[in-house]
């Protein structure tokens, strides 16, 4: 059975090397293979079921392999000798070699890749499928986790063990707890929050003999010429040919004017309909690949090629261009394995591990940490104030963050109606303070030939 197992995966990466060729193989022709090479015939009808969950590991393992902390995502094979060792050991699908808290410290982890596919909401793992996988996992002295994809969300999650709920036979995880223990941070999966308004704008042309970037056509205004983005809606910086699409797959834009710049020239500009967005990059990566034809929901399949390899730089320069900031979400539930992979990756970031360990749950709250401050939200919480808000803050007022006490309201005072006002160098820049003069005079020694030394030998 194991001999013709593999044999199947080998049929499989034939079939998908013929269609990265663009020669794709009939029904009729991968039937005939089977048919020559699968010893076990009644497997072959299940063909299907195999291709599935292949192309579900394929596609791991390239959606992660372009994470940013992912140093490589080895494949760990099918092929298993002697063949009852299965009854015994494991090994799973996938190890990841992944830098851990530096550039310079890489970790391992042993992933086991899982599907969910249909309408289902829940994902089954069985007790002795588990218990062959963690003996592997224990005799290797790495972590177990799983890769899951929930098909229809389109939507991986990385998760432990702990995070299942235990039954009599089985383990069983819900999308809900999959999202709320989701460990892909450890990754460098980031949380993209969008919560600034941005601008686009669009030039088009109807001149037949254009020269242009852009492949797109506005079905209204013609070829595009331009795109470009801008958070004040003045200054805008320009889009390469590849990054409008990361647009298209993430945002919904309400058109604000249409300029008639010459006959056969309009210039389109467009805000966001609505915000915050919240993405993880993973599932911002997997929606641009579908965008540009490079990914095919119906069957997982995805294509090799340039634009792919470097996916996560294009959709990192888009989420800055917009605005976006970087957060890693952290898992809801706090127990020995999250744990153990949080500090791995953030122990010597005080903020995160104060996020991890001490945000309030309740409510299902999702906790993203930011990745550049010590500020942590939460999905459905809210903060201090909100950036409308601050925008629209009476000139009046401030807000005062002082050590060792909650953030407070306080009114602004005119330092020009202090008493002392002339003696600052708002005042005069003469008035600025130089350290650097200061402390060069401060503690020279001066000798004369009077200056009594001892000269013992010795000291403290």
């Amino acid at each position: 059975m194991a001999n013709s197992i593999q044999a199947i995966r080998n049929v499989y990466d034939i079939a998908k090397g013929a269609r990265d060729n663009e020669s794709p193989m009939s029904d009729e022709e991968i039937v005939k293979l089977l048919e020559r090479t699968v010893s076990d015939k009644s497997l072959i009808p299940k063909y299907h079921r195999f291709e599935k969950g292949y192309a579900a590991e394929d596609l791991f393992m390239r959606i992660f392999s372009l994470l940013p902390w992912v140093k490589t995502v080895v494949p760990l094979g099918q092929e298993q000798f002697p063949e009852k060792s299965k009854e015994e050991l494991q090994v799973p699908d996938y190890e990841i070699t992944f830098e851990a808290g530096s550039e310079t410290n890489t970790s391992c982890v042993l992933i086991e890749v899982k599907l969910v596919d249909g309408d289902k909401q829940t994902h089954e793992l069985q007790k002795y499928k588990y218990d062959v996988l963690k003996k592997y996992s224990c005799q290797k002295n790495e972590p177990l986790l799983f890769g899951i994809f929930w098909r229809k969300q389109g939507v991986w999650t990385i998760n432990s063990i702990e995070s299942f709920a235990e039954k009599s036979s089985a383990y069983k995880i819900s999308y809900e707890n999959a999202c709320l223990d989701d460990l892909s941070a450890i990754f460098g999966d980031y949380t993209y929050l969008f919560r600034r308004q941005c601008y686009r704008k669009s030039k088009f042309s109807q001149k037949e003999d254009i020269k242009t970037d852009f492949i797109h056509i506005h079905e209204k205004y013609g070829r595009t010429v331009y795109e470009g983005l801008s958070l004040d809606g003045k200054s805008f910086e320009p889009l390469c040919m590849l990054e409008p699409s990361v647009l298209d797959c993430a945002f919904d834009f309400n058109e604000i004017s249409c300029n008639k710049l010459s006959e056969t020239d309009i210039e389109l500009i467009e805000k966001y309909i609505r915000i915050p967005y919240v993405y993880k990059l993973s599932s911002l990566i997997l929606a641009y690949l579908l965008k540009i034809y490079c990914f095919d929901k119906n069957d997982m399949y995805y294509k090799n090629n340039i634009v792919v390899e470097n996916s996560f730089g294009i959709v990192d320069t888009v989420r800055r261009k917009c605005g976006g900031e970087k957060f890693y979400l952290m898992p809801y539930n706090i127990n020995k394995m999250a744990t153990q992979m949080i500090e791995l990756q953030f122990g010597q970031v005080n903020h995160i591990m104060e996020a991890y360990k001490n945000a309030p749950r309740e409510n299902g709250d999702r906790i993203i940490v930011s990745h550049e401050y010590g500020l942590n939200y939460q999905k459905t919480g809210k903060e201090l104030m909100s950036q409308d808000e601050i925008a629209v803050m009476d000139g009046g007022k401030c807000i005062m963050q002082l050590r060792g006490v909650r953030p407070f309201f306080s009114d602004k005072f005119d330092i020009t109606k202090h008493k002392r006002y002339k003696e600052l160098s708002d005042f005069d820049p003469k008035n600025a303070f130089d350290i650097e003069d200061y402390v060069k005079h401060l503690h020279r020694m001066k000798v004369t030939p009077d200056t009594e030394v001892d000269d013992r030998k010795g000291g403290y």
